[in-house]
């Protein structure tokens, strides 16, 4: 074998490998040509019949796998707010508490309006929460510890205007 049909058989491979054939690609990396191989794109069909389904069935999975990690990384952003967020909440709730045994043995009326008030405001936010977890929408960096401090407030309003006999 000359020098000329080495350098001749290199450029031809090249040349059959820039037209991204698997048979073509699998010849220029073993230096063999593959024997009745047939390449899934050139027949246009994918492993579910057509090419069309297959093509969004491979989006819809590469789309899941990006909302997963999306969930994961709003878990672990809720998480960090959650470490100073916790606290503010034990401190309402026992707040919300105090202020209700004040008033349980004062003249002062426990308002019904703002114990729903209370009430609604924390599944609101609490719907909120589950929304921004799972929404693949945009949303501003602010918008988990607004929640936690809404959350600390409604139940502060909620506890604090509960019954005085229950």
């Amino acid at each position: 074998m000359k020098a000329s049909d080495s350098a001749s058989t290199s450029t031809s491979l090249i040349s059959e490998a820039k037209n991204n054939s698997l048979s073509a690609r699998a010849t220029l990396v073993t230096g063999m040509p593959l024997r009745g191989c047939i390449d899934a794109q050139s027949t246009e069909q994918g492993p579910f019949g057509s090419a069309d389904f297959s093509a969004w069935a491979r989006e819809r999975i590469v789309a899941t796998w990006l909302w997963i990690g999306l969930v994961t990384y709003r878990m672990q952003v809720l998480m960090g707010w959650l470490l100073p967020g916790i606290p503010l909440v034990m401190a309402a709730y026992g707040d919300g508490q105090l202020v209700r045994e004040i008033r349980k043995y004062s003249f002062v009326a426990q308002s019904p309006i703002r114990h729903s008030l209370g009430v609604r405001v924390l599944w609101t936010v609490l719907v909120g929460l589950a929304a921004w977890m799972v929404v693949p929408l945009p949303l501003p960096s602010l918008l988990p510890p607004l929640l936690i401090i809404a959350i600390a407030y409604a139940l502060w309003l909620w506890v604090s205007n509960l019954q005085k006999r229950l």
